[in-house]
């Protein structure tokens, strides 16, 4: 099965049985499902509505898709029509799943990037915590020095460069406290890497 069907029978499954979601795990893949919501709602409400599967043409995958649209539901794709029909997708999130409690997300680094438009979906109303992450750190292949922050937040005046009167080493570094990740390659470029406490 292609991804595209893939995408499709799980926000299925998650669109019939939509008071039933608790939550939501990685920031990534519901991005990528809510903008294929967002091109295809009018094709899930219909199967809904009609109980089909005309998109789905895997056998197997048909037949375990069936029992989530064993008989006609209008109802529930009336309900979906109206929240997806609004044309603003703001809060979007807890309009169609009403019992989501969170979104899980990793926040640091790269996946950084989601968090507004997560914050868009949501409307702000849905926490986004961020697994425990874990780190070991190898000395033998990278030095690594820390820049410590601010209430656990990058401050607006730091320079491109990494000032050396701001770094602290291994030794120095402060449980409880918040750190920006600075290594140190072979040719002797710092870089910096990823806050984490």
């Amino acid at each position: 099965m292609d991804g595209r069907r893939s995408m499709y029978c799980q926000l299925l499954a998650g669109l019939v049985h939509r008071k039933q979601v608790l939550g939501v795990v990685f920031a990534s893949a519901i991005l990528r499902a809510i903008t294929f919501l967002e091109r295809n709602w009018t094709r899930f409400c219909y199967d809904i509505r009609s109980a089909q599967l005309d998109f789905i043409i895997d056998p197997s995958c048909c037949s375990a898709m069936s029992d989530y649209l064993a008989s006609q539901n209008p109802d529930l794709a009336d309900e979906i029509e109206a929240i997806c029909d609004r044309g603003c997708w703001k809060g979007i999130l807890g309009q169609l799943w009403p019992r989501a409690n969170y979104v899980e997300v990793v926040v640091m680094g790269s996946m950084s990037q989601y968090i507004p438009a997560l914050e868009f979906y949501t409307d702000g109303k849905l926490p986004l915590p961020a697994p425990y992450v874990a780190y070991t750190l190898l000395p033998n292949m990278v030095y690594f020095e820390f820049i410590e922050l601010e209430n656990g937040a990058q401050s607006d005046d730091q320079d491109e460069e990494v000032s050396k009167d701001r770094l602290v080493s291994f030794v120095n570094v402060n449980v409880g406290r918040y750190y920006e990740l600075v290594a140190t390659t072979f040719t002797g470029k710092p870089s910096t890497l990823v806050t984490g406490a």
